[in-house]
């Protein structure tokens, strides 16, 4: 990128507050540079040198900017026609052709006195083109206008200008006022980023979440934030289109500003559209200045003319609250914006450039931090409590679409504004799927739960009573995920696989975690984690197993008993402590792999029934305070 600064002969030059120095931080060596914007945004792939002309003394100090002088004519020839500036040019095409003189002039000035070395690279793709321009203006653009005021490609036609037999095409009108975001968003659209700013706050599709979103750098507070991932890889060809997923679950993302490229793309119900997320973190150097953080949630028109941007249907749009006429600003999803969720009954909707529903159902957006935020998709819209009115799960103002059956699937979300969590305390309830979101609770009291598939826990799972909770599929105890079992006789029935993810906080000290049914059950172990009793009653010749995927150790406070007729396996390689006894009734214990440690300050005992089976691979004993 060649920098020329010029000055007209009859404007004052450069303001002393702006010296050599903070042209060339700003360009090159700040760390919110332009060189260092590219670079952080294009991952590395592009480098933007910036060489000044005339050459500056860039040295800590107040050293002036020294200016190209133009004086053929004065500024008011490139000024709008007035009755005040009868020197200017009466129409846009005449002001065209004007600039194109004089910045052709300049070029051929420069080549005609040597005035550029041959040793500098200023073509670096090859194309027989000067890569960019940039003409910085001392002042600011006030008193010009678009025509002035916005790079143009296209009105330097081939043959009118060239240095060091390259030709001018692209360039940049710059003025001293700019900041370094105003900078970057044009040099972005030399290198083909279309135009998304628009005036109106409301209307505008992208706002301050893309460099081409906002005038003059001024809401970045000088910065510019990150293009949009959809933007990078369509315009800047830094990155392929971001991996398509569909399937229902849980998904995290790492902030743009440190991985530029994270985002996903999601199908909505038309083909011609589809809808992108990434997450948005006020990292310096660039993305401190957006309006907040969290996940984007923003939708593509692939029949859309390419930039469009002031009219619908937008090529990109980011959904703010209230659709069309809400805040952009507002448009982040976290449990800190208390702002977790988008689909058919949220504000907005995830709609479609008709006013359609695109069919996106994300919720269980979770917490904001510098290192990555987690979303859940689904494929099909559960039932969502809202608590709106109480803790009855019975009570249909309480639901968002109606009180779940035992089909239903079933989602507890955290609440905000003071509303309530369900307490099961009326009557049995049953559900299909079941899951507790991010630091959201459910409350077991004094009926039992029947959960007919998987249940997920992100938040907390209560049971204060001597109840059952019995679920037919998967436990899954997600990051964040928690059980509270304060009863010694509740029991968690489970008939397929639990998994205890990285980042769950598992120490329960009361109660019984049993296995039952048909069909192997698996127990994962990916993070610390205690129980109480553990109980191995599935159905022969099924059997549960200590999963070998596991990396870490499970610690049971309580007994480990296998039931008649049952088996059970220790596949991991990791420790499985006990501070109760081993009670194996009529059932076969095998210990293939890692180690059983009998821990503790009280007495314990190892039971096998004469017809029991059992070996251990291998076998620790370390009790404290003379236990046996």
């Amino acid at each position: 990128n060649l920098v020329v600064f010029l000055k007209f002969n009859n404007e004052p030059g450069f303001d002393t507050e702006h010296s050599a120095y903070y042209y060339h931080n700003m360009f090159n060596i700040g760390s919110s540079s332009v060189q260092n914007f590219f670079s952080e945004e294009s991952g590395n792939q592009l480098n933007v040198n910036n060489f000044f002309f005339p050459a500056q003394s860039v040295v800590p100090s107040p050293n002036p900017v020294y200016s190209f002088v133009y004086y053929t004519h004065s500024s008011d020839y490139y000024k709008p026609y007035s009755s005040i500036n009868t020197l200017g040019y009466p129409n846009s095409d005449i002001g065209l052709i004007r600039y194109r003189e004089l910045f052709c002039g300049i070029i051929n000035y420069m080549d005609t006195n040597n005035l550029i070395s041959d040793a500098l690279n200023i073509d670096k793709n090859n194309d027989g083109n000067i890569d960019n321009v940039t003409f910085v203006f001392p002042g600011n653009w006030a008193g010009y206008t678009n025509t002035l005021y916005y790079p143009r490609y296209g009105i330097i036609e081939p043959g009118y200008a060239s240095l060091n037999g390259k030709e001018l095409r692209g360039h940049v009108v710059a003025f001293e006022d700019d900041t370094i975001g105003t900078h970057c968003q044009k040099l972005s659209r030399a290198l083909g980023f279309p135009n998304l700013f628009v005036f109106d706050v409301a209307s505008n599709p992208v706002f301050g979440w893309d460099v081409m979103g906002l005038g003059n750098g001024y809401y970045w507070g000088g910065a510019a934030p990150h293009s949009l991932v959809y933007m990078k890889a369509k315009y800047g060809l830094w990155c392929n289109m971001p991996e398509t997923i569909s399937g229902a679950g849980l998904y995290t993302l790492a902030p743009v500003a440190t991985d530029p490229f994270a985002a996903y793309k999601i199908p909505s119900v038309n083909p011609n559209e589809y809808y992108m997320v990434e997450y948005r973190a006020a990292i310096p150097p660039f993305e401190n200045h957006i309006p907040g953080n969290g996940l984007i949630v923003y939708r593509i028109n692939t029949l859309a003319t390419a930039g469009s941007y002031l009219t619908e249907p937008y090529e990109v749009y980011i959904y703010r609250p209230s659709y069309s006429g809400g805040n952009p600003n507002l448009a982040y999803y976290s449990v800190q914006a208390e702002h977790t969720a988008i689909h058919s009954f949220t504000d907005p909707a995830p709609l479609l450039s008709n006013n359609s529903d695109g069919g996106l159902i994300i919720m269980d957006v979770g917490n904001a931090n510098t290192t990555e935020i987690s979303f859940r998709l689904f494929n099909s819209l559960p039932k969502i409590w809202t608590g709106n009115l109480n803790t009855d799960w019975h009570n249909v103002s309480n639901w968002e679409n109606g009180v779940p059956t035992s089909t239903d699937d079933v989602y507890i979300p955290k609440v905000f504004n003071g509303d309530f969590y369900p307490v099961l305390n009326t009557s049995v309830v049953q559900c299909r799927n079941l899951i507790i979101g991010i630091e959201a609770e459910l409350t077991v009291q004094s009926q039992n739960l029947y959960v007919n598939g998987n249940l997920n826990v992100s938040g907390d799972l209560i049971v204060t009573g001597a109840m059952t909770v019995t679920v037919n599929g998967d436990v899954i105890w997600e990051k964040g995920g928690a059980a509270v079992i304060s009863h010694t006789n509740a029991i968690l029935s489970v008939a397929g696989d639990m998994e205890f993810q990285a980042g769950s906080n598992i120490n329960i000290t009361n109660g019984y975690i049993q296995f039952i049914g048909t069909g192997n059950s698996f127990i994962k172990v990916f993070d610390t984690t205690s129980i109480n009793h553990l109980r191995a009653n599935k159905t022969a010749p099924d059997y549960l197993a200590i999963s070998n995927q596991s990396t870490n150790n499970l610690l049971l406070y309580g007994n480990l008993y296998v039931e008649p007729g049952t088996r059970m396996d220790l596949l991991s390689n990791y420790n499985l402590s006990i501070t109760g006894s081993f009670i194996n009734t009529s059932g076969t214990m095998n210990g293939y792999f890692g180690t059983v440690r009998f821990v503790g300050n009280t007495a314990q005992t190892i039971q096998n029934t004469p017809s029991a089976t059992s070996f251990i691979n291998h076998l620790t004993i370390e009790k404290t305070d003379n236990a046996t």
